[in-house]
């Protein structure tokens, strides 16, 4: 079942980093589409994600983000439906609506 309260949007998201709140911010893209990411994000991309899910914090919110936002959302719903993990979000519109705050 999709659940659209896994997202979270790029004025939020820079609210957030603004007041250096606890967050673990991961870009999903794949080689070859990853470039510029969003400062102190770390990168693990989506192709490896469900392989390395020790990597995700247990104790602070976690946001994924991918280009659009399409990618993300959909791994976010897997990770909270069939791996039961809560606290984890979607960038709503992605690094190309964060790209458009500034």
């Amino acid at each position: 079942m999709i659940n659209k309260n896994l997202t979270i949007n790029p004025i939020e998201l820079k609210a957030k980093i603004n007041k250096a709140e606890k967050i673990q911010i991961i870009d999903i893209r794949e080689m070859g589409i990853y470039h510029n990411p969003i400062p102190n994000s770390e990168w693990i991309p989506a192709s490896i994600l469900l392989s390395n899910l020790e990597k995700l914090k247990k104790d602070i919110p976690v946001i994924l983000y991918c280009r659009l936002g399409v990618d993300s959302f959909c791994l976010v719903n897997i990770l909270h439906s069939e791996y039961q993990l809560k606290n984890i979000y979607s960038l709503k519109s992605g690094i190309e609506g964060w790209n458009k705050l500034s």
